[in-house]
């Protein structure tokens, strides 16, 4: 799969790395390609990125990402557009960050993703034996199959949570993720646990 991540911090860079280990086909898009590189993975501007990716990750600081995904949207139309951002503390808002960067880019596909566990673990996301669950929202069935399936060659449980008006909920769980790893290390993560059913 043809990958364009924008952004080359502590997310970014996990990202690319490890779907690039598995096969995929990444760059990343910088605002200064040349100084901002992820070794072993090509860099570009963030335009390039979001024109190269059939898929596009948004792993950006969560003052920037509705405003850069505005920028960059008609780059992304019809496109599964991946947001990993999170605000901490909450900014206020009502309404969630990845609902917003729906707005900023209304002929996208937005996919709520990789936004709680750390970028330490977003490519070992095997903790104590255990795949780490990676909870996804979004309106597309396919955009959201298309993050699972990301999430799944990581190495991660994807679960579904709902439509993008569950991503509200992933940003609480983020925020509670944040909160903890001030007590127990980054090396922590959640797992979702289920009676399997007869029909499963």
């Amino acid at each position: 799969m043809k990958i364009g991540i924008i952004g080359t911090g502590n997310v970014g860079g996990a990202l690319a790395t490890g779907l690039a280990a598995v096969g995929h086909e990444v760059v990343v898009g910088s605002r200064d390609p040349e100084t901002n590189e992820v070794d072993g993975v090509e860099a570009m501007t963030q335009r390039a990125a979001a024109e190269y990716g059939d898929v596009v990750i948004l792993a950006l600081p969560a003052g920037v990402v509705a405003d850069v995904a505005a920028d960059l949207q008609d780059a992304l139309v019809e496109k599964p557009v991946l947001d990993t951002a999170n605000e901490y503390p909450n900014a206020g808002s009502e309404r969630s960050l990845a609902t917003r960067v729906a707005d900023a880019v209304p002929d996208a596909h937005v996919v709520k993703a990789f936004n709680t566990i750390g970028a330490n673990r977003m490519t070992d996301p095997i903790v104590d034996g255990e795949a780490a669950t990676m909870f996804l929202a979004g309106d597309s069935a396919e955009a959201v199959d298309t993050a699972r399936t990301l999430a799944a060659d990581l190495g991660f449980e994807p679960v579904v949570a709902g439509g993008l008006g569950a991503a509200s909920h992933l940003e609480h769980l983020a925020r509670f993720w944040i909160h903890l790893s001030g007590q127990h290390s980054r090396d922590i993560a959640f797992r979702l646990l289920r009676e399997e059913q007869p029909n499963e």
